[in-house]
């Protein structure tokens, strides 16, 4: 899995994908103000039978949506209110506490706009595979 997804980071971060996928998103669904890459990743795995009959991950989706990254948050706070937590366990990586990770996706999501004005909006939702 980890094989799988440094092989997909080093072909999205090469210099030259954005060239070679500028075609790939509709002139009129272009994004203005795009950033040249994602800061969110997620890579979703499923638990899979092969040819073979034998169980295997296998890679479901990839998306760099923010809303993950912010519901981890909660989903934290909400396992720490009912469930006992070692002291020294952290979700968060790098260094980050939970006050300077939000503070991490404010600057990254909302930028130096008013909150007001930011939304995460999904472009097409009734085409999710997972609506229902």
């Amino acid at each position: 899995m980890l094989s799988a997804c440094e092989s997909i980071i080093d072909t999205i971060t090469n210099p030259g994908f954005k060239e070679l996928t500028a075609k790939a998103i509709p002139q009129h669904l272009q994004v203005p103000g795009d950033e040249k890459h994602s800061h969110f990743i997620a890579f979703d795995f499923g638990i899979c039978i092969n040819d073979a009959g034998e169980y295997e991950p296998q890679l479901i989706e990839m998306q760099g949506f923010p809303s993950l990254f912010a519901y981890e948050v909660l989903l934290d706070d909400v396992f720490r209110n009912h469930f006992p937590m070692p002291e020294n366990f952290s979700c968060y990586l790098s260094g980050h506490n939970r006050q300077s990770y939000v503070q991490l996706l404010k600057e990254i999501i909302i930028g130096s706009h008013p909150p007001e004005n930011v939304i995460l909006l999904e472009i097409f939702p009734e085409k999710q595979k997972t609506k229902n």
